[in-house]
């Protein structure tokens, strides 16, 4: 199974295998992708992510707001299984095969 690959800095960037994937469509949808898998190894709650990306707006505008967001998201990816969501939380699945440019940085400085 091709692992995901995703390239945060500079361009966003989603490839599967040599499959160059579709972005999400607006920049919050972006940036919750990247918040999701930055933080994957926690469940985050939904109106966590409902105050941190949409903090201006009501609370019901801003959880429909987040649950159009991860409908996005999920369009991108291929397949099932990259999200993982109930009523309360999301998370990005950290058993998902994933390789992440600024991990490679990040583990590449620490060395």
């Amino acid at each position: 199974m091709p692992t995901l690959q995703l390239h945060f800095l500079g361009t966003l960037d989603i490839r599967h295998g040599d499959l160059q994937l579709p972005k999400p469509p607006t920049l919050k949808s972006q940036s919750l992708l990247a918040y999701l898998i930055v933080h994957r190894d926690q469940p985050q709650t939904r109106d966590r992510l409902a105050d941190i990306f949409w903090r201006d707006r009501p609370e019901r505008k801003a959880r429909r707001s987040l649950t159009t967001a991860l409908w996005h998201i999920r369009r991108c990816l291929p397949g099932e299984g990259y999200i993982l969501s109930d009523a309360q939380t999301v998370q990005f699945n950290p058993q998902a095969l994933l390789w992440l440019d600024a991990g490679e940085f990040e583990e590449k400085v620490h060395k």
